[in-house]
């Protein structure tokens, strides 16, 4: 390969894959001698991208992290996924981002190859993102909260409420979770010896503090865990429900989004909701057309009593089912 542009293109396309590779190997795959490949090696570092050597019998050479981003090289699918991701940014709720997401799309789109400008003109044009709030987090707060997470650091901050009360909290946080287009922050209330979910739009100064001992998260899975609690109504009643039908006929006559369906057998699940009222419940269940038995609360119960005589009492006499 006599072009030397093209061969360091392929070099860095190489490097750009994080394996750990020899000298030999690297020369062998681009076709060019030990020599040229030392000498390819010797221009990617001028042009500043950190080409680290390491000698020996089991030597090779691997791109590391430098001081500032190189230029990259990406394939075709990774170009559209970049573009991709830059325009999901873009109507995102981190507000601080948008101008830079805005701006990293048009040095791509200059760039990018007529076939793959049509693929991601398509993609963003087609694609719509549903459950957008007029809610933003500050990307300064984004990058404090997770690197909190991330290094297990103790965090003050100060929270506003859904009532618009503000408080200072202090908290062990866990992880970061997107819901319905929002962020939340899981983590443990110090001063409520619980765990709590914070909107991180609501939340403002973070101050990283010393470093906790993780303890045992609120569930097996702590993204669907945050994903129920923020579900949740503001004030709300549980309703516990066994079907007697097959989980997926129940998924396709009910609204399930704000509740649990588990699976009991072929034709039996189990139905955990929440919703405003017990009223709410009784007349959603008893329209949906499926034979179940309420588990709990003893006041859905009694509201569907009461609501399955009021319709007795409204059918008329001598009707097909009178006694």
């Amino acid at each position: 390969m006599s072009d030397p542009a093209l061969r360091l293109l392929r070099l860095l396309t190489q490097l750009q894959t994080g394996s750990l590779l020899s000298g030999p190997e690297l020369a062998q795959r681009l076709g060019v001698s030990p020599r040229t490949l030392r000498r390819d090696v010797a221009r990617l570092r001028e042009l500043g991208y950190p080409v680290e050597a390491e000698p020996g019998a089991y030597g090779h050479y691997r791109l590391v992290a430098g001081a500032a981003l190189p230029p990259l090289a990406l394939d075709d699918e990774e170009a559209v996924a970049v573009v991709m991701g830059l325009s999901l940014v873009a109507t995102g709720p981190l507000a601080g981002l948008v101008p830079a997401s805005g701006a990293a799309l048009e040095k791509i789109g200059r760039v990018l190859p007529r076939r793959l400008s049509r693929i991601a003109a398509a993609l963003t044009a087609s694609t719509d993102v549903v459950g957008h709030h007029n809610s933003t987090v500050d990307p300064e707060v984004l990058t404090v909260v997770a690197r909190a997470c991330r290094e297990r650091l103790r965090l003050c901050f100060d929270y506003r409420s859904r009532a618009q009360h503000e408080s200072r909290r202090r908290a062990e946080p866990y992880r970061v979770v997107v819901v319905r287009h929002r962020l939340y922050l899981l983590a443990w209330d110090i001063d409520r010896s619980d765990w709590r979910t914070f909107r991180l739009d609501r939340v403002s100064g973070p101050e990283p503090r010393t470093r906790f001992s993780p303890r045992p998260e609120p569930a097996a899975d702590p993204a669907e865990y945050v994903h129920e609690r923020v579900s949740l109504p503001p004030v709300s009643t549980t309703a516990v429900v066994r079907f007697h039908a097959p989980a997926r006929e129940v998924a396709s006559r009910l609204q399930v989004d704000s509740g649990r369906l588990e699976e009991l057998g072929p034709r039996e699940c189990r139905l955990t909701s929440h919703a405003d009222t017990v009223e709410w419940h009784a007349v959603t269940l008893a329209t949906a057309g499926l034979d179940y038995t309420i588990e709990g609360p003893e006041e859905l119960a009694s509201c569907t009593r009461r609501l399955a005589a009021r319709m007795n009492r409204a059918l008329p006499e001598g009707g097909e089912d009178s006694a």
